[in-house]
């Protein structure tokens, strides 16, 4: 009886003193046992991110997240270890997180660690990334665009098996480095267009290149957000005109100055129609603007032609029915028919002295107009058509 007795006390006496441990230790600001009732399992307050430290304490692995992500991003380092990798499973089947963007400095994603995200959008992978597991993306239908580096030099089998949606990957190294990915049946990642490092100019192949306005070579990741736009040499060589975009679902588009070391002039027929863009850069070097560029851009609020634009096209911002500003630089020459109309936002608009042609109906009824001066340049407009008042 005695020997049960001390038997009880010694167990008892070693769960409080475990108990009171893990209460130390919780207290430490960031451990939390929480469910795992782990010790190594942190939680960052400032992402909402589940890591787990290594056994030798060396780095961390996320694991998961305490709070919901539409924005998912994987830090490169947390209380002052770096982040390696995403656990097994980390993520799986989490339907709120539509764009994924992980840190240079993690080397792996383990398997299934998205698997079903199926809201899952946009994906940008860090150079320094060098495996993908087994069925890490499978099911993530909706992908659109997909950014990695020349450093993944594995791929586990379905890693991106039901991604059918994939508009656009973007790889940095060239196609040589592609074609040396191991892994088994990897290959069953579907994409309409790849991008890879590429000197010359972008050919069926889809070889892509971006330069910097000194010339000078810059990989296409610089751009991200605004790579991915389409250019057509002109036919004489000497300049290249834009002629569409990737993803009709981009907020934010800057068109560069230069594409492959020639000027960008030119902005083509139809080549942001319907996207769902809310602004627009447009460098001084564009000197055109061809029908139905921008038209049924909803979105767009506001829009500024420098003086280098001689010319905005037929119906080139037809339908953008929240343009409420509209900024005319001397220069422009022809403003096409309806090339404003159906912008019911809009309320006034500026004309430069140096418009010689308005077309019918290049405005909604009602927009009023207003002349930047009283000179006599405004005589020589053919305006008769135009529907002004």
């Amino acid at each position: 009886m005695r020997k049960i007795l001390v038997l009880t006390l010694m167990l008892s006496l070693f769960l409080c003193l475990a108990s009171c441990k893990d209460n130390e230790k919780n207290s430490d600001g960031g451990v939390s046992g929480g469910d795992n009732n782990t010790q190594n399992i942190y939680v960052d307050s400032v992402y909402g991110l589940k890591y787990e430290l290594t056994t030798d304490g060396r780095y961390y692995t996320v694991i998961g997240a305490s709070a919901v992500h539409t924005d998912l991003y994987i830090p490169d380092s947390y209380n002052g270890k770096a982040v390696k990798s995403i656990a097994i499973g980390a993520f799986s089947g989490n339907t709120a997180i539509k764009t994924l963007t992980v840190a240079e400095g993690v080397e792996k994603i383990g398997s299934r660690a998205f698997f079903g995200c199926a809201n899952l959008e946009s994906v940008k992978l860090p150079k320094t990334l060098e495996k993908i597991d087994s069925s890490a993306f499978e099911g993530c239908s909706d992908i659109i665009t997909l950014v990695f580096g020349k450093g993944v030099t594995d791929i586990g089998k379905n890693a991106f098996l039901g991604c059918d949606g994939i508009a656009n990957l973007y790889y940095e190294g060239t196609p040589s480095d592609y074609s040396k990915i191991t892994g088994t049946t990897w290959c069953e990642l579907k994409y309409e267009t790849r991008y890879t490092y590429s000197k010359s100019y972008p050919t069926a192949s889809g070889y892509y290149w971006c330069w910097s306005e000194a010339g000078e070579p810059l990989i296409w990741e610089d751009y991200i957000g605004t790579s991915g736009l389409r250019f057509e040499l002109s036919a004489d060589g000497t300049y290249y005109k834009l002629t569409g975009m990737p993803s009709s679902e981009a907020k934010s588009i800057v068109i560069p100055k230069a594409h492959n070391g020639l000027t960008v002039k030119e902005i083509d027929a139809m080549a942001f129609i319907g996207a769902e863009m809310r602004e627009i850069t447009i460098p001084e070097t564009i000197t055109k603007i061809s029908g139905s560029a921008f038209k049924l851009c909803r979105f767009l609020e506001s829009i500024t032609l420098s003086g280098s634009i001689e010319y905005v096209g037929e119906s080139a911002f037809e339908g953008c029915t929240s343009l409420t500003a509209v900024k005319l630089s001397d220069g422009i020459n022809e403003i096409s028919d309806k090339a404003f109309d159906g912008c019911t936002a809009l309320t006034g608009i500026v004309i430069p002295d140096t418009v010689t042609k308005i077309g019918a109906d290049a405005f909604e009824d009602g927009v009023k107009i207003y002349y930047s001066s009283d000179s006599d340049a405004w005589s020589n407009v053919n305006a008769a058509a135009a529907g002004m008042n």
